[in-house]
């Protein structure tokens, strides 16, 4: 049986991808702001948004577009987007072998030296106030569905 056959286990995907990519975000926009330094912060954000965009408006009319030409045949039209991922990877592993130490980037690094070793430490303590409202946040928003999760359920029950 499918993981997705049931609204529960729509839910549970579309909360491990939402935490994937509460993972992957900060991490792409610190290596972004390193990668684009030496044309401007600016530049390089704003260009990777323009990026960001085009995907976001060319991958749903291709799938659009295959599905209309291969009369809703799913597996073709989903298939086709594995291609950008490997080209995506396939990037990734050429940057990653030419230039194995990234660091050599970084202008104005300094070695960083754990806190312990120096007796003091370096993280700041947030109030409980934060973290109280930061759960509730949280569990509040595990509750927010998003429109696939509605449209799925909808398609499921034939309705409202």
């Amino acid at each position: 049986m499918r993981f997705a056959g049931s609204l529960a286990g729509v839910a549970a995907l579309v909360i491990f991808e939402r935490f994937g990519k509460s993972l992957r975000t900060p991490s792409r926009d610190a290596m972004l702001s390193h990668a684009a330094s030496p044309v401007g912060a600016g530049k390089g954000f704003g260009l990777h948004e323009l990026l960001d965009q085009i995907g976001a408006v060319a991958g749903p009319l291709a799938v659009s577009g295959l599905l209309s030409v291969t009369k809703n045949d799913y597996r073709v039209a989903l298939g086709v987007l594995v291609v950008p991922g490997v080209l995506a990877i396939l990037v990734l592993l050429l940057l990653k072998a030419r230039v194995p130490d990234s660091a050599q980037y970084e202008k104005d690094s300094k070695p960083v030296t754990p806190a312990s070793a120096a007796g003091e430490s370096t993280r700041a303590s947030l109030p409980r106030e934060f973290w109280a409202y930061a759960c509730a946040c949280g569990l509040m928003l595990t509750g927010v569905a998003t429109y696939g999760v509605i449209s799925y359920h909808m398609m499921l029950t034939g309705g409202c």
